[in-house]
């Protein structure tokens, strides 16, 4: 073709695009591909933090209720002497814990 000369018309070929069926979707190349053909990946069993909400935990046994405070304090307190008014003893991990929650107190919010 020289220039100034009429363009050929040029036909692009669509593809249509089927729609996708529920419980399907489109692989890369193009095809529809059932999910149910997919393999499963195996699933790792739940990982939880089991130290999560021990302070908590260990507050409502020892029968301060949800009041984590108090139970911090009074652990602070009695630290000294070993064990909690109640008898109960007090450890170093126990310690700790209440340390940490009474500072965290004082954190902005």
């Amino acid at each position: 073709m020289a220039y100034g000369d009429s363009p050929q018309s040029v036909v692009k070929e669509v593809k249509v695009k089927k729609k996708v069926p529920k419980g399907s979707h489109r692989m890369p190349d193009g095809k529809i591909m059932k999910d149910s053909a997919m393999k499963k990946k195996k699933q790792s069993p739940l990982k939880l933090d089991l130290k999560e909400g021990t302070f908590t935990r260990m507050a409502k046994d020892k029968g301060y209720g949800s009041n984590v405070q108090k139970f911090a304090k009074d652990i602070m307190k009695f630290k000294d002497k070993g064990s909690l008014p109640n008898g109960q003893k007090i450890t170093k991990l126990m310690v700790k814990k209440a340390n940490f929650v009474v500072v965290s107190k004082n954190w902005d919010k």
